[in-house]
């Protein structure tokens, strides 16, 4: 069985790029498509994104990795091409990219509709890491095409920043850090936690997944640091009873042992991947 790779690019309503690539296998029919959307500083070439994506395809799925349209990243994969673009970056943007994306496979804009509707069974899973996870949660919330979602290392709040740091971002009007892929000074706009403030409990990530009535898998790694245990303990405690799992991956952290460029796979890697693969009902 062969996995065919096709690169796409979209554009969405503010007149900026998404770019992506999906995978399939050339033997299946009646699959389901598994969209995979990437976290904070991460692009669809980060890590493990391309391997994870090829063997979900092998498993038996249609995979989409994209590129959020703000997230910095052009074609090259060890520096941000467009630090102005990331710094406009907001969760109302990610959100409506994540939408569009979906729309774009369904009504056949990405591939060929008659193709589609044969390789596909009309289920569509999102696969969300870190801030990609809270998306993954807006979206399943506000989009009932969604028919499961899997959080790897999910946040549980996007406003993840002191009273001090937002009043010293207010100020100079942006914040910085560097980038841990490609160490650039990055700068985010305060209209990111504008858009957050702005929309209030719209955007409180245990009230959606407290609302959703679809299967969702949680796994995060027991040496997180990037984004504590606690977090994932939230989410699950805010699930509705009986559609969550939960698993917790021993002595890895927030990447699952995985650096950027990637080498080789790990055995926490694998251990997500296959709970994932089984959560799914692939294979």
């Amino acid at each position: 069985m062969k996995i065919v790779k096709e690169s796409f690019q979209i554009v969405n309503s503010i007149n900026e790029i998404i770019r992506g690539d999906i995978r399939f296998p050339d033997e299946k029919e009646k699959i389901p498509c598994i969209v995979l959307l990437h976290g904070f500083q991460g692009f669809k070439d980060w890590g493990f994104l391309p391997y994870i994506s090829e063997k979900l395809a092998e498993s038996g799925a249609v995979t989409m990795c994209i590129n959020f349209s703000l997230n910095g990243m052009g074609i090259r994969t060890d520096i941000a091409e467009f630090p102005d673009k990331f710094a406009r970056m907001t969760v109302t943007r990610e959100l409506d990219d994540a939408h569009l994306v979906i729309k774009s496979f369904v009504e056949g804009e990405i591939l060929d509709t008659e193709f589609v509707n044969n390789i596909w069974n009309g289920e569509i899973y999102l696969l969300g890491m870190s801030l990609g996870g809270g998306i993954s949660i807006l979206t399943a919330k506000q989009n009932k095409n969604i028919n499961k979602i899997a959080l790897w290392a999910s946040i549980s709040k996007f406003d993840r920043y002191t009273i001090r740091q937002k009043k010293e971002w207010e100020s100079k009007g942006f914040i910085e850090f560097t980038n841990s892929v490609t160490k650039q000074v990055m700068k985010l706009n305060y209209s990111y936690i504008d858009d957050i403030i702005k929309h209030g409990n719209e955007f409180s990530l245990t009230d959606a997944i407290s609302e959703l009535r679809i299967p969702v898998l949680i796994l995060h790694g027991a040496k997180d640091v990037s984004v504590p245990l606690k977090e994932a303990e939230m989410l699950v405690e805010a699930s509705p009873y009986g559609m969550s799992e939960f698993h917790l991956i021993e002595k890895t952290g927030h990447t699952f042992g995985v650096t950027h460029p990637f080498v080789k796979t790990t055995n926490a890697l694998e251990q997500a991947l296959e709970k994932t693969i089984i959560f799914f009902g692939l294979k």
